[in-house]
């Protein structure tokens, strides 16, 4: 991800947009896609397994507050309080190695897993028993990485390219 400092313009369409007022001091946030890393860590290894589970995604970000320990920003679009802190501890760098992984899509894994847990659920001769639970589970997991967006507001975008601020509903 990448993050950069908007001009009073940018400021400006953003306030219209979310019908919102805001400070000068509004940056744009690009997010890599979220992952989910299990395994041992260290040596320069990320982990045993890296998925990718949602978009890239980007936010505005309005400091309110900021010192040399502490920023305190609030999203543009829905006013979402993010806090972050500055740290000197060394775990706070292990994030690298997993980011230097490739990543599996979500979908490389949960296709796999939807198969898996047919193949169970067509052998469970029981609709409850502990093979079928199980068989359950895997389905629910193969669903929920193949169509998932990792907890991310996906905005709509209209085909002159304008972005819709997603609804709170």
């Amino acid at each position: 991800g990448d993050v950069g400092v908007l001009g009073p313009e940018a400021i400006s369409q953003l306030e219209t947009s979310y019908n919102t007022k805001l400070t000068s001091n509004v940056v744009s946030a690009r997010f890599d896609a979220p992952r989910v890393a299990l395994g041992r860590l260290g040596r320069g290894k990320g982990g045993l397994l890296n998925i990718k589970v949602g978009p890239v995604s980007a936010v505005q970000l309005d400091t309110t507050y900021l010192d040399e320990h502490i920023r305190i920003s609030r999203g543009a679009s829905r006013g979402t309080p993010f806090v972050f802190t500055a740290t000197t501890d060394t775990q706070a760098s292990l994030w690298k190695s997993i980011h230097e992984r490739k990543p599996l899509s979500a979908r490389a894994v949960g296709y796999p897993l939807l198969f898996i847990g047919g193949f169970l659920a067509a052998g469970a001769k029981q609709l409850i028993s502990s093979r079928a639970v199980f068989a359950a589970l895997v389905l629910a997991l193969g669903l929920k990485l193949t169509f998932s967006t990792g907890g991310i507001v996906v905005e709509k975008r209209t085909k002159d390219g304008v972005v819709v601020p997603p609804t709170n509903a």
